[in-house]
């Protein structure tokens, strides 16, 4: 019996149904799919941290240039807090740091002057310059990822720079796979006048994988029609 290629799809989509759901760690998430939206459960960055190394000013200082302060202190990243900014003083902020409070923009280390404790600054500084600012990137409660999303690495690293290590997602679905014809060869068999190498299980086996089935192969089966049914009864 012949079928339609519209028809075959429709028989197997009218056969389709969700396989549940299950909850894995990031480790196990690559290329899963989300059974469920996900929120952010913190900002990002939680604190006004500094995109560069250099020092931590106050922009509005930099009306009158050029601009000498006193360097007062070093604030590391993985701190707390970056502490307080006093007038006429500059702190020096390593990449992803937290800014002082009362400081609003970083000069990049290259771009001032620095003899001993002083530092100068001979050009305007805008307001924000090189501060990534407390929930700039991601908001508290904000949606990160929608249910039907496949996690590649890079939704994967956005999970885990939020704080998510498990999440739930759909079960893979199990195939079989059975390839029918007395003319099919597998690749490493003895070549056989009228025979044809087994290509299409390579090839259904890359695409399934590639879906993220869980593949069982069943060989080879010949054209008789009581060996296939054997073969599908094994595999069902």
């Amino acid at each position: 019996m012949k079928v339609e290629r519209e028809k075959a799809k429709e028989i197997i989509f009218s056969s389709c149904k969700p396989l549940g759901w299950e909850v894995v760690t990031l480790e196990e998430a690559y290329g899963r799919v989300l059974a469920e939206e996900v929120f952010s459960r913190t900002e990002l960055p939680e604190q006004n941290k500094s995109a560069v190394d250099g020092f931590a000013i106050k922009s509005s200082w930099t009306d009158q240039l050029p601009l000498t302060l006193r360097l007062s202190g070093e604030v590391q990243a993985g701190a707390e807090g970056g502490g307080l900014l006093r007038e006429g003083e500059t702190v020096f902020v390593m990449t992803g740091a937290p800014v002082p409070e009362g400081a609003d923009a970083v000069v990049r280390i290259e771009d001032a002057k620095v003899e001993g404790e002083l530092v100068t600054i001979d050009f305007k500084v805008k307001k924000g310059e090189l501060v990534n600012f407390k929930g700039s990137e991601v908001k508290r409660g904000e949606r990160l990822l929608s249910a039907g999303e496949r996690l590649d690495y890079r939704k994967v690293a956005l999970l885990a720079h939020t704080g998510t290590y498990r999440v739930k997602v759909f079960r893979r679905p199990q195939v079989g796979l059975i390839v029918t014809g007395n003319e099919v060869l597998e690749p490493e068999e003895p070549k056989r006048t009228g025979a044809v190498r087994n290509t299409n299980y390579y090839l259904l086996r890359g695409l399934l994988k590639e879906a993220g089935a869980e593949l069982s192969y069943y060989g080879i089966v010949s054209d008789e029609p009581e060996k296939l049914k054997e073969t599908l009864s094994q595999a069902f």
